[in-house]
């Protein structure tokens, strides 16, 4: 037996809140092909997004018995490369670190999960809030700031 002595009280650990709904930016960072435990293979994406919090998809592209996941995995893919502006996706490397957004959700059958719901280009991002009010109130300002014209004087 190995005496720790160690006090956890000192120490904080990452509890992460799941991500609130909406839009992220970031990159797919890893893609591997996995086997599920009932035998069925998916393709596993790790999605790093821009504030640093990592999140999972898998495409269950290989479904034996599911055609339903498998045509919404087809789905996700065919975002995926109209994300990265590719005409098709050979293989899993030609979606690694290529910068997208992602539309991300809470799971269903388990709300303090995040699911991705879907892939879309980068410039598909709408303006951070206050944003359009910020560059519409100057153009007013300077519009009713002008004198009259003088052919309406």
């Amino acid at each position: 037996m190995v005496e720790l002595n160690f006090d956890i009280s000192s120490v904080q650990t990452n509890d992460y809140e799941p991500l609130a709904p909406g839009v992220y930016d970031g990159e797919i960072v890893a893609a591997e092909q996995r086997t599920s435990g009932t035998g069925n293979d998916y393709l596993s994406l790790q999605i790093r997004l821009g504030n640093n919090r990592v999140v999972f998809d898998n495409l269950n592209l290989w479904h034996k018995t599911s055609e339903a996941a498998v045509e919404i995995a087809i789905k996700k893919l065919a975002e995926i490369a109209k994300a990265i502006g590719v005409g098709n996706i050979s293989d899993s490397n030609i979606m690694l670190t290529k910068p997208m957004n992602f539309r991300i959700g809470l799971r269903r059958d388990d709300q303090k999960q995040n699911e991705v719901i879907a892939y879309e280009p980068p410039d598909s991002m709408p303006p951070p809030a206050g944003a359009q009010a910020a560059i519409t109130a100057p153009l007013q300002e300077v519009a009713t700031a002008a004198p009259t014209p003088p052919w309406q004087g």
